[in-house]
């Protein structure tokens, strides 16, 4: 993690509220109801129950984190050259612990006991697909919550490459252009039965590019500040973004306006300090900074651990499993980020040019 006093107070809160609703879903919602040995007891919850909603949180706060990173890099190789360095270490501890924890729990997770070449995505950044076209065989991913980083991935080096090259209006303009063609071209790629389109499309989409409104919204409340207009065009691609993103079902309206609230949220953020000053909480500051490697370890593990909890735990407890489990995978989650650090100052030393380790680390 960046150093305390190059971090925006609010955001890191706000990254809180984001993994513990993803957190809480992932341990009560219905796709995960077999491995529980409480059911669906939490799983028609409201609010809770779209708590899959932090994820286009996250891309919010990307989308403006990411764009300030850049103005403070001199080159896309140092930008990427630092959020590789950012994300691999947890990722690499992350992915191990999970393979590790298959060995022993893989009857009670969600993806059983991969192959070992299920690391690859994960360590990568790089979607199964493009690893089983490589690889000529089939891959998976070791963990179903990873999407989210190739999607960020996909991100950083379309933006990092656009910005350095356009700046940061003409890049966000490209985004949105992309991001624009993946939503309209599909349809009318299968009225016409252009099958090669359809193809061509299915390999830019690996890009994550399908979610970059989001990224680009965020982007736009970062240069909101001093512009009502810039303000006003981030809510309408955030809110255009509640309505095409994909969902758990089609039409689905009530996860429409579950991710416009989500919009409207981050949006009034921007302009009211009393909602910042929540956000800097104490404790929401601690769970927004070990937001990363809880994301990585909460799910495989955590819900593998909660099903094989009936062996040696009685029945009355089964109901505080979720809570006690988000609990243990935070502990689990800051014991990585104190082992993360070190990792990541040494792979500065080692790979980023001597004037890029004696700059101030931009925010994240």
């Amino acid at each position: 993690m960046e150093e305390g006093r190059n971090r925006i107070g609010h955001l890191d809160g706000l990254r809180g509220v984001a993994i513990l609703s993803v957190v809480l879903w992932h341990y009560t919602n219905w796709d995960y109801v077999r491995f529980f040995p409480y059911g669906a007891m939490f799983a028609a919850i409201p609010v809770l129950d779209h708590g899959w909603v932090g994820v286009n949180i996250f891309f919010l706060i990307s989308g403006y984190v990411i764009l300030l990173t850049l103005e403070r890099c001199s080159s896309f190789g140092q930008f990427m050259a630092r959020r590789w360095l950012r994300l691999f270490p947890a990722m690499l501890i992350a992915s191990l612990g999970i393979f590790a924890a298959s060995r022993v729990l893989g009857d009670f997770m969600p993806h059983g006991r991969p192959d070992a070449v299920n690391l690859l995505p994960g360590l990568t950044f790089l979607i199964p697909p493009i690893w089983q076209a490589v690889l000529r065989r089939p891959v998976d991913e070791l963990d179903g919550v990873f999407w989210t980083l190739y999607v960020e991935m996909g991100f950083y080096l379309s933006f990092g490459f656009l910005y350095f090259r356009l700046g940061w209006r003409r890049g966000l303009l490209t985004l949105t252009a992309l991001w624009l063609m993946v939503l309209v071209a599909p349809p009318l790629a299968k009225l016409g039965d252009h099958q090669f389109m359809l193809k061509a499309i299915e390999v830019v989409q690996w890009f994550g590019t399908a979610y970059f409104g989001w990224f680009v919204s965020g982007a736009l409340f970062l240069k909101s500040h001093d512009s009502p207009v810039v303000f006003a065009a981030a809510i309408i691609v955030g809110l255009v973004s509640a309505f095409t993103s994909g969902l758990w079902q089609p039409n689905d309206l009530l996860s429409s306006l579950y991710l416009s609230g989500c919009v409207a949220f981050f949006a009034a953020i921007q302009r009211m300090r009393a909602l910042q000053r929540v956000l800097s909480s104490r404790f929401l500051l601690f769970i927004g900074a070990i937001s990363y490697p809880l994301y990585l370890l909460h799910n495989e593990i955590g819900i593998g651990l909660i099903a094989a909890a009936p062996r040696v735990l009685p029945r009355f407890a089964f109901p505080l499993l979720p809570i006690a489990m988000a609990m243990a995978m935070m502990a689990a989650a800051w014991i990585v980020t104190r082992w993360a650090e070190p990792w990541t100052r040494v792979l500065v030393r080692l790979l980023l040019p001597r004037q890029a380790r004696h700059q101030p680390a931009p925010p994240e």
